[in-house]
């Protein structure tokens, strides 16, 4: 999983959340990357991001620990971060979840080169989650 790896392989430990446990990271001062995966539907109005998601995400982004924002999979989330995080913070959309996107999306955020990217994707060998 290139989410996992490459973050990893750059300096940032990885730290697995759900609602039950994202208290937990606002608790923390670490420096973090944030990555959300979540799926969209423009049938429901708020595409599954409830309100205690996004007072979650707004203590959080609060706080100025995040270094980087990948949002994977709904645009109608990318619309509410785009009010709430500051300007100089870099964060990449991507429609795809897959391992491809996935490698892309941290690719542009961490930019790096396609043979940066060849080189670290050489060393990540298999990863079982």
């Amino acid at each position: 999983m290139p989410t996992v790896t490459i973050p990893n392989l750059l300096g940032y430990d990885l730290q697995l959340v759900d609602q039950n446990t994202f208290n937990n990271v606002l608790e923390d001062n670490r420096e973090t990357l944030l990555q959300i995966f979540i799926r969209g539907n423009p049938f429901r109005g708020n595409a599954g991001f409830n309100e205690t998601a996004k007072n979650s995400y707004h203590e959080l982004l609060k706080k100025s620990i995040v270094k980087g924002l990948i949002i994977y999979g709904s645009p109608y989330i990318l619309d509410w971060f785009t009010t709430e995080i500051s300007l100089d913070l870099p964060w990449v959309f991507s429609y795809g979840q897959m391992a491809e996107s996935q490698g892309m999306a941290c690719q542009k955020l961490f930019n790096l080169s396609t043979a940066e990217l060849r080189e670290i994707s050489q060393n990540l060998g298999d990863v079982f989650i």
